[in-house]
């Protein structure tokens, strides 16, 4: 299996894939926005050779969440990227800014979780 739901009080609103290029879990939100981000991706059903768009982009910032209600994400001045790639017809396209070893490579999507090595 290649994919894993992301649920929200038991909820679905997402899947959950395994990075190679991390080494860690990505997860892409579709029936519901990302909470800090507020992004959404499309997802055309396929559990063993997905699609998702727009491309997956991972980051990081110095923001925070604001101490006073409704307590929302407040996006910090620096943004880095950790991962940023595209899943189609189930292989991982990593777009030249990623900064791991498989930036500008093509690799198959593997079966999640994919054991540590």
């Amino acid at each position: 299996m290649k994919l894993q739901r992301i649920f929200d009080k038991d909820e679905p609103v997402g899947w959950v894939h395994w990075c190679p290029g991390c080494k860690a879990p990505h997860g892409i939100y579709v029936e519901k926005a990302h909470p800090k981000t507020k992004a959404k991706w499309t997802f055309d059903g396929n559990q063993e050779q997905p699609t998702f768009h727009p491309s997956i982009h991972c980051y990081t910032t110095n923001g925070h969440w604001s101490d006073k209600p409704p307590h929302e994400w407040v996006e910090g001045p620096k943004r880095t990227t950790t991962c940023h790639y595209f899943i189609k017809k189930g292989v991982l396209e990593y777009c030249a800014d990623s900064p791991h070893e498989l930036s500008g490579k093509k690799v198959p999507l593997p079966d999640y979780p994919e054991a540590p090595k």
